[in-house]
């Protein structure tokens, strides 16, 4: 039985604190290896124009982040369509990261906007950042 104080001092955000552990991606200062064509994301509050990604991914099913100032290369392990988009699941050493994306315009002459989320776990820990960015 839980008394009415010890109920009150209970933390039920717990799982919110552990997130704001997780590390988030860096911006990509440089990738050593050649990206042509592929999907470029950043944080939903950075200017598409300024080309600050904090993940990219290729043709090859592979995706790329920095995070603490290490290069990190995952897989994609599931791609599932949407009426507008798409959603898929990358797989590294210690993170996986799920994207959810939807088609929001054009982006330029060869390449389409898209916004959704990404999800970052590790472990137990999870952290739902909003993002979007733009594919060739």
């Amino acid at each position: 039985m839980i008394l009415k104080s010890e109920y009150e001092k209970m933390d039920f955000n717990q799982k919110d604190q552990n997130a704001e552990k997780l590390v988030l991606p860096d911006f990509i200062d440089d990738y050593p290896i050649k990206i042509d064509g592929g999907n470029f994301y950043t944080y939903d509050t950075t200017s598409l124009s300024g080309e600050k990604w904090i993940f990219i991914t290729n043709k090859d099913k592979t995706g790329f982040i920095q995070q603490a100032g290490k290069f990190k290369i995952m897989r994609r392990v599931k791609r599932q369509l949407s009426k507008n988009g798409y959603s898929d699941l990358y797989k590294g050493d210690d993170y996986e990261f799920s994207l959810s994306v939807n088609k929001s315009g054009e982006a330029g002459k060869d390449s389409s906007e898209y916004v959704g989320t990404m999800v970052i776990r590790s472990g137990k820990m999870a952290r739902t950042l909003k993002i979007h960015g733009m594919a060739e």
